[in-house]
């Protein structure tokens, strides 16, 4: 009984009288295929990243849009509210006029407004010296305060205090505008009386 070898299995590629294995002509189209198979594969990779970059996009700017749209409504509803409590303060204010409370308002109005800013000139930082018989008087006489037992650095921060009831006019006397003046005007009236 003789045995037949069997066929061998189809290979892809034969060899040359060298040893070298030259693809076969099925499987050079096979490796082409499978070539434009990675092309179209990448193709379409490309395309599923450009849709997903344009959907992330989109997302991003619609996201933008609604966060804008609420800043825009919390403004309006804050002008609303600001509107409807400027309309209750203004009939407030005219409750209070008619009550007879509108002098003292008027006089801090009238200081806030600059109406009497600088009435009596307007004092700086370096006017300490020039002005330094009057501060200290009202830092006696006002604050209750010593002389001796202030620091420069004291001395400079309550200075800028006299500045700004100086530069705004509200001292508690004349006296401390102009010392030597008030003083003569105290000695006429000691005279004519």
């Amino acid at each position: 009984h003789r045995s037949t070898p069997a066929p061998a299995a189809k290979s892809s590629a034969s060899t040359t009288g060298r040893g070298h294995r030259v693809p076969t002509l099925q499987a050079r189209t096979r490796m082409a295929s499978s070539s434009s198979d990675s092309d179209s594969s990448s193709r379409s990779d490309d395309s599923e990243d450009r849709r997903s970059k344009r959907q992330k996009r989109e997302k991003k700017e619609k996201r933008e849009r609604k966060k804008e749209k609420k800043s825009k409504d919390r403004k309006k509803r804050k002008d609303r509210k600001r509107e409807k409590h400027s309309h209750k303060h203004k009939h407030r204010k005219a409750d209070k006029e008619r009550d007879g409370t509108s002098a003292a308002v008027a006089t801090l109005r009238e200081t806030a407004s600059g109406a009497s800013w600088g009435r009596y000139g307007v004092l700086r930082e370096g006017d300490m010296y020039s002005k330094q018989e009057e501060f200290l008087a009202w830092l006696s006489e006002v604050k209750g305060v010593p002389q001796d037992a202030c620091g420069q650095r004291e001395l400079k921060e309550y200075f800028e205090s006299f500045c700004e009831d100086y530069n705004t006019a509200t001292m508690p006397s004349t006296k401390y505008y102009n010392l030597a003046k008030w003083y003569a005007e105290e000695q006429r009236r000691g005279a004519d009386a």
